[in-house]
């Protein structure tokens, strides 16, 4: 495994969103995750794929990914990163611009 990648660290911003996330789901639903990540997996590269079908998908996964001490890089639609406020947090957070039909 390239050590490099193995050694990233999510930066503070990305670590505040998912306690954000958190805060905003768990008034409104019960969280409950199951399924574990390996250790050896959190801090290097990992696939995780979810069925998004509503716009409050992706706050959810953010505090299953909290509760699960994993905090992955998200590819996004460019759409996302055009916004100001959100286009900018994400850059910071590290994630990853997808431009559709690209």
């Amino acid at each position: 495994m390239d050590t490099a990648r193995a050694a990233w660290q999510p930066p503070a911003i990305w670590r505040t969103a998912q306690l954000l996330a958190r805060g905003v789901v768990a008034p409104l639903a019960r969280l409950e995750v199951s399924g574990e990540v390996p250790e050896a997996l959190r801090r290097g590269p990992l696939v995780l794929a979810a069925n998004h079908i509503s716009p409050f998908d992706p706050i959810v996964l953010t505090a299953a990914c909290q509760v699960r001490n994993v905090a992955p890089r998200i590819m996004a639609t460019g759409g996302l990163f055009r916004a100001p406020v959100i286009g900018a947090l994400m850059r910071r957070a590290g994630h990853i611009r997808v431009d559709r039909g690209t």
